[in-house]
């Protein structure tokens, strides 16, 4: 008697693999990235969505009062405290790109800091300096990164094959 023919893979089974295999790999990446090897991703909060200005000197202003908009609408002490001392610095990234939409990288000198601005940002009511697509987070890593492309990704394909908005992002990297 002859053996039965091998079972070929399916692209759902082949699609279930692949999450599996991203999903443990962020997972790895997490438990072997210390801050101890990514100090200054611990110690950043990302302000997403914020437009340049038509001059570089404009845009750094803007940053700033951005940063300082939120600061003060989180009412926290230590936070007016480090900003006031100089120690929350903020930069475009990448440095070097053409005028659009960029983030900006706050830096601040502990991660128990940048905690309280996350958290902070979130109990209160919207900054008035903040444009609708604007929203604070924590700096991620690559890895997650790449999970939060690849989800948006996803969730485009399968609202593009519905034809309407159905699916959102889901979003497992986001740790606030």
């Amino acid at each position: 008697m002859d053996p039965p023919p091998p079972v070929l893979a399916t692209q759902e089974s082949v699609d279930v693999l692949t999450k599996l295999v991203k999903s443990l790999h962020v997972k790895l990446d997490k438990l072997f990235s210390s801050s101890a090897t990514v100090p200054s991703s611990a110690t950043r909060a990302v302000l997403v969505g914020s437009t340049e200005k038509d001059a570089p000197e404009e845009t750094s202003k803007n940053d700033e009062e951005v940063l300082r908009t939120i600061i003060e609408t989180t009412k926290d002490k230590d936070l007016k405290e480090a900003y006031a001392a100089g120690t929350i610095t903020h930069a475009r990234f990448p440095a070097n790109n053409p005028p659009g939409r960029c983030i900006v990288k706050h830096s601040l000198h502990s991660s128990k800091l940048r905690d309280k601005l996350l958290a902070g940002i979130r109990t209160v009511v919207r900054p008035s300096s903040f444009e609708p697509s604007m929203y604070v987070r924590r700096d991620l890593m690559p890895s997650e990164l790449e999970q939060e492309r690849s989800a948006r990704m996803e969730a485009r394909k399968k609202n593009f094959t519905a034809g309407c908005l159905r699916w959102g992002q889901v979003n497992r990297t986001r740790n606030y």
